[in-house]
């Protein structure tokens, strides 16, 4: 390959290079504010945490919003239970 196609593997060399020194210089930027939300209280930072997992799951799985355990026994191949449930 260096012998063949200089440019080409040089060009990933420098590729390699330069996303290095960006990683670096955006880590060194950023470590300030990460570090500025472990002064706040975990008593704060944890119902955060889970609204914006509740959140961000409910948004990929919508129909789990109305799943709920008595909605779930329809599954059984029972039409007792399923006429249960849907008389709940």
């Amino acid at each position: 390959m260096f012998v063949g196609h200089k440019d080409l593997v040089w060009g990933l060399i420098a590729s390699m290079y330069l996303g290095n020194v960006v990683g670096l210089v955006l880590v060194l930027t950023t470590v300030p504010v990460f570090a500025s939300i472990l002064r706040v209280p975990f008593a704060a930072v944890a119902p955060m945490i889970v609204v914006s997992c509740a959140r961000d799951y409910f948004k990929r799985h919508p129909k789990d919003r109305y799943g709920t355990e008595v909605e779930s026994w329809a599954d059984i191949q029972s039409y007792n239970i399923e006429f249960v449930t849907k008389r709940l």
